[in-house]
């Protein structure tokens, strides 16, 4: 794992974390939980201990078992096989931590202000799929739908909303709950010989909120939801991220839909949009 991005990650985490409004030990609880698996890696465990240090130390409260932990490692590591920026970033951290001005009490961190935006339950949004991979589905010019079934605070404080996701072709938008159970929903991961059909969207700002390029169409908080909705769990919901640039790690929500619905006709045959939820 790269010294230089894991650092990065773990300032980003902490931060994002205090901000939220976690107290020092509960944000270095989370990033250790979080990389817990680094922390069993001989390769790995300088990096995320390096990184966590070098958080602390931006305002100056860095712990004396963090520390001394973390001087144990740097020590421990071998610098031949590492780049010289790697080096110079272990060099660094070790410098601080052998500075006792770094030590101090846990700082304090304004709290972020969280954006949650003004969806109700059952609120539905549309949004025309004009993906390149929805025309050789047959699905170019459909409307993907979302309806809001819920939502949560997440560990750094984003409202994530829980959505139930359909397909529905040109002019037979949903009007009413019968419309609704014409179209059923899409299946989102399924576990086992159980569907998933539970989706998640995080909208942290009104810029998050505009990718999606969603249309308000109404509000049914009465449409009939997938049977198995009472077992599925809203942390495991599958996460959907607004439409993004080629070249992002993740894809976005068109694409991803689109996937899906072709994982879906190959298992299941289905003769049109009807069968999304059978």
């Amino acid at each position: 794992m790269a010294l230089s991005l894991i650092i990065r990650d773990i300032e980003k985490q902490y931060v994002t974390l205090r901000k939220a409004g976690r107290t020092r030990a509960e944000a270095i609880k989370a990033i250790q939980n979080e990389y817990a698996q680094e922390l069993q890696d001989p390769d790995d465990r300088a990096a995320v201990l390096t990184g966590l240090s070098l958080v602390l130390c931006k305002k100056k409260e860095l712990t004396e078992p963090i520390a001394a932990e973390t001087l144990k490692e740097i020590m421990r590591v071998s610098r031949e096989e590492m780049s010289a920026g790697e080096a110079a970033y272990l060099l660094e951290a070790e410098g601080y931590l052998k500075d006792k001005a770094m030590y101090g009490p846990e700082a304090l961190y304004q709290r972020a202000a969280v954006y949650v935006p003004d969806w109700r339950l059952g609120d539905t949004f549309c949004h025309r799929l004009m993906h390149p991979n929805s025309e050789e589905l047959g699905i170019k010019g459909w409307f993907i739908l979302f309806c809001k079934a819920g939502e949560y605070p997440d560990e750094f404080g984003a409202h994530r909303q829980l959505m139930y996701v359909s397909l529905c072709p040109p002019g037979e938008i949903p009007a009413c709950r019968e419309d609704f159970q014409k179209l059923g929903f899409l299946r989102m991961m399924e576990r086992g010989d159980k569907a998933e059909y539970l989706a998640q969207i995080t909208v942290k700002s009104r810029r998050d909120e505009a990718a999606y390029g969603l249309t308000k169409i109404g509000c049914f908080p009465d449409i009939p939801l997938p049977g198995d909705r009472a077992e599925e769990n809203p942390l495991t919901a599958m996460p959907l991220f607004g439409r993004m640039k080629k070249d992002d790690r993740w894809p976005g929500y068109e694409d991803q839909i689109c996937r899906l619905y072709r994982k879906m006709m190959q298992t299941t045959h289905p003769e049109s949009n009807r069968s999304l939820q059978h």
